[in-house]
């Protein structure tokens, strides 16, 4: 057995007591330090005039934001933090023309030793017609009936969308992406969750390096790929052109009887069922399918590397 040198404690143990109070880990003192942290108390209120097609920024590390519209001509901004975001972060809030910054920045050159333990919100109103930006670092983002540009992207965070009309920028490193009732050009990209929308309405590229995506979509143009998951889509509408790959799972498709497409379906590990009416077959075999869907149209892509296509009537 190896010998403890004694000599080496002292040091031992005053680096230990630094490193706790320093915020780098030791679990037991963060959570007797820290056993405020569910509690969030108002840190500021601010209410700012405003019009209808303005812009909100807001730019906060570690924070949940949670955004909606109401029928005012202002944006109202709640910010709820516990005792460590109140002693560690500085609140900035700025207002030209009717477009409103708001910041958050942690204090001192070695602030990032000290962010354990922050929990921070913000609960925001703005007119119903309004543009959005949230950049955050490590929190959700929810923006609920918000008429307008959406640009949002999290490091460590879901991010959760709700009768959205206009372009949607969406990315997150960490979390799920879930959107319902949206309608404009939508891009959605995650490096670790899974993607979820339905009734969409607008063209929609959705890509996951590690979730399943799922999409219910109307009039829009598709792209989907996963390198870790299953896709399930269903689609009504013109054929618009569609695109769907995944390098680790299954796809199941449910297309309109009459749906017009050139269509290309391929499997590497798996099966092919199709249920759709094939013309021109320029290929057809139980991995490969190359033939247009009913007279033919823009193009409909499906392949993956690890599991099985089912192409099924969505009537």
């Amino acid at each position: 057995m190896r010998k403890i040198n004694f000599s080496l404690l002292p040091v031992i143990i005053i680096l230990a007591v630094f490193i706790c109070t320093t915020g780098f880990s030791c679990d037991y003192n963060d959570h007797e330090y820290f056993k405020d942290n569910s509690t969030l108390n108002t840190l500021h209120e601010k209410t700012f005039k405003t019009q209808s097609g303005k812009m909100i920024e807001l730019n906060a590390s570690m924070a949940d934001v949670n955004i909606s519209s109401w029928n005012k001509n202002e944006v109202y901004i709640k910010v709820l933090g516990n005792s460590k975001a109140a002693n560690k972060l500085d609140f900035y809030f700025n207002e030209e023309n009717g477009n409103i910054t708001v910041n958050a920045e942690k204090k001192g050159v070695f602030s990032n030793w000290f962010s354990h333990g922050i929990h921070l919100r913000f609960e925001i109103k703005v007119p119903s017609k309004f543009n959005t930006e949230s950049n955050t670092s490590g929190g959700d983002v929810t923006i609920i009936a918000v008429d307008g540009k959406t640009y949002i992207k999290t490091s460590g965070g879901d991010i959760a969308l709700q009768d959205i009309t206009g372009d949607i920028y969406a990315s997150t490193s960490g979390g799920d992406i879930t959107g319902k009732y949206l309608k404009g050009v939508m891009v959605l990209k995650s490096s670790g969750g899974d993607i979820k929308t339905s009734n969409t309405t607008g063209d929609l590229s959705a890509k996951t390096s590690g979730g399943d995506i799922t999409f219910s979509a109307n009039n829009a143009k598709i792209d989907a790929s996963t390198s870790g998951g299953d896709i399930i889509g269903s689609y009504k509408g013109e054929n618009l052109g569609i695109d769907v790959h995944t390098s680790g799972g299954s796809i199941l498709l449910k297309l309109p009887e009459n749906f017009n497409a050139s269509a290309k379906l391929s499997t590497s590990g798996g099966y092919i069922e199709c249920d759709h009416f094939l013309a021109n077959v320029e290929k057809k075999s139980k991995s490969k399918i190359i033939a247009d869907f009913n007279n033919g149209g823009p193009r409909l892509k499906v392949s993956t590397s690890g599991g099985d296509i089912s192409i099924l009537k969505n009537l």
